[in-house]
């Protein structure tokens, strides 16, 4: 294989987490040495971002080519930005079709390319399985093993054919100086970073600011009318702060201020607010990895997927997803050992240098796909 095209919808620059992770993978697809063409979309309304604006967003070197379509209203706007892909993917002279849209996967498999479709949770079934009926050699990326499992139940699809690959994060950048000044003496910053949806943590973090009047809870992320609902929520909370949405080329500087980091999901998470859909059994949060690559003892939510990642005492301290006392007891037990912090810290970097890079993951992944492509399923 010499060149991927993969087909997204996301829009660039924008706040949501699929945007950076095609960003980042795209990059890492592209540092294996083959040439790698990006379908997205330009924000709704506005000014269009430039090229070069958009990779600067991400902290992403122009290793790729953008192919930037103007948002549009029509009821049948994925198709046509699907279409329109192909008409790329053909010039570009793309060997394989990467994509997170069930469609394009299908379309490609007609149109004579191989398709690799990448799952954040279950799929469309009616698609999914039209897609496993015309494909010569059909291939599923999965973000967690519960979601491969789900997936292979759903579909009755081969287990060969669904590859298991959680999300990643860059290494921390050398020279990062961090942004927030030192915590003071004996309090502890706590930071979390990330959207405030449903059941992606804030109802836990509410709970926890009181009963912890010796730490600094930090609030990085979040869209504006999710911050504003929090704020009021809380009221008067003097040990919650809220930063908002920053560039993504900015966490590694707010990461770098955190003493812990929070990842409290709970048994419903959603993917935007009001949406029904619950992620919780299936996500792969790039939170979690960018954590560990900033060396971060991490307080998360004792769930299946999670735990695919993490082992309690070793490279983070697990708790029920809904217990507070469980983690104001972590939280206790982090601030009186600043041995326990390190060890944590030292154990989740040396895990996620060996395993969990956005390099690591494509590498890994293009060996995977090349071997199914040249065996079959």
């Amino acid at each position: 294989m010499n060149s991927l095209f993969y087909i997204s919808r996301s829009t660039l620059p924008s706040y949501a987490a699929n945007s950076v992770h095609v960003m980042k993978m795209c990059q890492a697809f592209s540092r294996q040495g083959i040439r790698v063409g990006l379908s997205a979309t330009h924000p709704r309304g506005g000014e269009y971002a430039n090229d070069d604006s958009i990779f600067q967003t991400y902290s992403v070197q122009p290793l790729f080519e953008l192919f930037m379509f103007k948002y549009s209203n029509l009821p049948a706007r994925t198709e046509f930005h699907i279409m329109s892909s192909f008409r790329n993917a053909r010039r570009f002279g793309s060997d394989l079709i990467y994509t997170r849209l069930p469609r394009a996967a299908l379309m490609g498999e007609l149109l004579g390319w191989p398709s690799v479709i990448e799952l954040h949770h279950p799929g469309s079934d009616i698609t999914m399985k039209a897609y496993l009926r015309v494909a010569r050699k059909p291939i599923i990326v999965v973000i967690t093993e519960a979601l491969k499992t789900q997936i292979i139940a759903d579909l009755g699809c081969n287990p060969d054919c669904v590859i298991v690959a959680p999300d990643g994060a860059d290494p921390m950048p050398d020279g990062i100086q961090p942004i927030l000044p030192p915590a003071g003496r004996r309090r502890l910053r706590v930071g979390y970073l990330g959207h405030l949806y449903k059941g992606k943590g804030m109802e836990m973090i509410s709970l926890l600011a009181p009963r912890c009047p010796w730490a600094n809870f930090e609030i990085v992320g979040g869209r504006q009318g999710d911050v504003e609902k929090w704020k009021s929520s809380l009221g008067e909370e003097p040990n919650v702060r809220f930063h908002g949405h920053i560039p993504h080329s900015r966490t590694a500087e707010y990461l770098s201020s955190f003493d812990v980091a929070l990842l409290p999901n709970q048994d419903f998470v959603g993917v935007s607010a009001g949406n029904n859909l619950n992620i919780s059994r299936w996500t792969s949060p790039l939170k979690l990895f960018e954590y560990m690559s900033a060396g971060l003892p991490i307080v998360a939510s004792d769930l299946p997927n999670l735990r695919e990642v993490l082992t309690h005492d070793v490279d983070g301290l697990l708790c029920p997803a809904s217990d507070v006392d469980a983690w104001c007891n972590a939280l206790e037990r982090l601030r009186a050992s600043t041995e326990l912090r390190s060890r944590l810290g030292k154990n989740a970097i040396s895990i996620f240098k060996r395993k969990y890079s956005w390099d690591a993951r494509a590498r890994n992944l293009l060996d995977a796909i090349n071997q199914r492509l040249n065996s079959g399923c």
